[in-house]
């Protein structure tokens, strides 16, 4: 028995997560414009200071709040969190949604990026159930992005032994 799930379109977003090993931790590149460094230590830290750094006592996901809390920042901060987003909602089993809540956050960016259509064919399955994303989304978010930026402090040749050995 392995540790895959066997759904309908589950290759989809094994396919998918692979690209965001490949790309956010093997390199800095970009799930969304491969070629530019948007999973630098330089945007990590810029986006953990803004999510997780921000005070509040609420663990609200919205429009208004993220506005907020990213203003200011370079179009990489916008699409970083855009990523770590998609990252994030993968795996979850509400495709109506996905797409529109990760380009919501996109729009936000003075320069926006869209979801390639290669990627966001992943988003239109799902394989587990999602109503703790919408209720936690910031603590998962924020665990993806301390995640990063505790990878990027890993001296290289770890990076290979842990992903073939995790």
């Amino acid at each position: 028995m392995g540790t895959r799930i066997r759904r309908a379109g589950a290759e989809k977003i094994y396919s998918a997560a692979a690209q965001w090993v490949d790309r956010a931790l093997r390199e800095d590149d970009s799930l969304f414009t491969p070629g530019t460094s948007i999973w630098s230590s330089r945007w990590l830290a810029d986006l953990h200071d803004r999510i997780l750094g921000a005070p509040s006592n609420s663990n609200a996901w919205n429009t208004n709040r993220l506005r907020e809390m990213l203003k200011g920042a370079e179009p990489e901060v916008y699409q970083l969190l855009g990523e770590t987003l998609y990252f994030n909602l993968l795996v979850g089993d509400t495709p109506r949604t996905k797409q529109q809540q990760i380009q919501n956050i996109l729009n936000l960016s003075p320069a926006p990026t869209a979801i390639p259509n290669s990627l966001g064919v992943s988003l239109q399955e799902g394989i587990i159930g999602t109503r703790e994303y919408h209720t936690w989304r910031l603590y998962h978010v924020g665990f993806l992005i301390e995640f990063s930026e505790n990878w990027k402090l890993l001296p290289s040749g770890d990076h290979e032994r842990l992903l073939e050995d995790a």
